[in-house]
């Protein structure tokens, strides 16, 4: 059977419908591209900040934990201390010597199994492994962190004139080019009854 694939119009001959391309013109080639593209920069750059975000999450967790260690440590000092003292006030026996200690105590630090507060001149934290698992301490021999941590103690009157000990943890880093830092502060009072 013979089929006419030509048909005459008043402009000519034109191909008839089987004849006729069904594909993609090149404007709409372009267009779908620049769609595509535009969709994959946007996945690509929120992967992007989710990644520093999770960063930036997981050093704060991390410093708000070195610094709350530190004043728990602290507390656990002193507590200790003072049960153990036969002074009969060591409130502020914080070096374990069983004397009152003079204030402010500034440039000091603290290790998870602590026994006193002392003088640590490097504040830097590395990671060190012990019976297995990883503890924050301030052996160089350990595995740098990018955390450092000072602590500050101070005899102050509250609101009505009563003396506690305010105890400051500070925690700082360095995240893509800024200094981030990390402040905690506790009130320690005399609970003792005396």
């Amino acid at each position: 059977m013979y089929m006419n694939l030509f048909h005459k119009s008043s402009k000519g001959f034109s191909l008839g419908q089987r004849g006729r391309s069904s594909g993609f013109s090149l404007l709409e080639m372009v267009i779908v591209i620049f769609i595509l593209s535009v969709g994959f920069v946007a996945v690509f750059s929120l992967l992007t900040k989710s990644i520093v975000v999770s960063t930036q999450v997981r050093h704060e967790i991390v410093a708000i934990n070195l610094a709350a260690e530190a004043i728990e440590v602290v507390i656990n000092i002193r507590n200790s201390n003072w049960l153990a003292s036969p002074a009969p006030d060591p409130f502020d026996d914080f070096d374990g010597d069983g004397a009152p200690d003079s204030f402010p105590i500034s440039n000091t630090n603290v290790i998870y199994n602590s026994t006193s507060v002392s003088d640590i001149p490097d504040d830097r934290l590395y990671l060190e492994t012990i019976s297995g698992n990883l503890y924050y301490t301030h052996d160089s021999s350990g595995e740098s962190t990018p955390f450092s941590r000072k602590l500050e103690i101070n005899s102050l009157p509250d609101d009505d004139g009563v003396l506690y000990r305010e105890v400051k943890s500070t925690v700082t880093w360095i995240q893509f080019g800024t200094t981030k830092q990390v402040v905690l502060v506790d009130h320690l009072y005399d609970w003792k009854p005396q």
